[in-house]
């Protein structure tokens, strides 16, 4: 029997198909480190301060340059998701390094800043975060009272949102505390201190007093 040109030359395309289906084209190779610094700048920026410092700025020099060199990367520093913590879990001591690190490349335009901080790590970060607006200082450490913290806080004049939370029962009256710093920080929005007096020193944190107080101080 004789076969037809047509079918012929339909069984080779079929072939041909077959084949094509089988061998895949081989992926095309991407070069990371070309992309625009653009595309960059919104990866960071979506990854925040902490996942750009433990991993991403390490790809490639030309991601580690965008890192470095772009401030506005810095403008929240510490500001951490309950998953980034627990998926990259570094002690207080590294966290804070890398907290100044950070304000380092922010070349003065970070704007939130929130970690663990004593005297001296205050003065200096005063000096670096001229533009603060927000400063949440976790287990701050003020053995010499509160002079150095008020010296501080006077160098911040776009303060707006203040929160501390103090290692050590306070010396002195609490109202002398709030009043100090209603006068060093006039355009403060919201003030939080937390603070443990001696005789609470021992007790659970849900034990101790959280009244509010809300209005103008004088």
């Amino acid at each position: 029997m004789m076969q037809s040109a047509g079918s012929s030359a339909h069984r080779k395309r079929t072939k041909s198909t077959m084949e094509n289906k089988q061998c895949p084209s081989p992926a095309v190779e991407r070069d990371w480190a070309a992309l625009p610094r653009d595309i960059l700048f919104s990866i960071f920026l979506k990854l925040g301060p902490r996942e750009t410092m433990l991993g991403a700025e390490f790809a490639c020099t030309a991601w580690r340059r965008v890192a470095v060199e772009e401030p506005s990367l810095w403008r929240s520093i510490g500001f951490h998701s309950i998953d980034e913590v627990i998926q990259r879990w570094v002690n207080a001591h590294t966290e804070t390094a890398m907290a100044f690190v950070a304000l380092e490349r922010s070349s003065g335009q970070c704007e939130a800043f929130r970690g663990y901080l004593d005297d001296e790590e205050l003065a200096d970060l005063v000096q670096r975060g001229p533009s603060l607006k927000t400063l949440d200082i976790s287990q701050f450490t003020n053995n010499e009272g509160t002079d150095k913290l008020m010296e501080a806080l006077m160098k911040l004049p776009l303060l707006e949102d203040l929160q501390i939370y103090f290692r050590h029962a306070l010396k002195g009256r609490a109202d002398e505390m709030l009043r100090s710093i209603g006068h060093a920080c006039p355009n403060l929005k919201r003030l939080v201190l937390i603070y443990a007096r001696a005789m609470e020193l021992e007790c659970d944190e849900d034990e101790c007093s959280n009244n509010l107080i809300d209005g103008e101080i004088r």
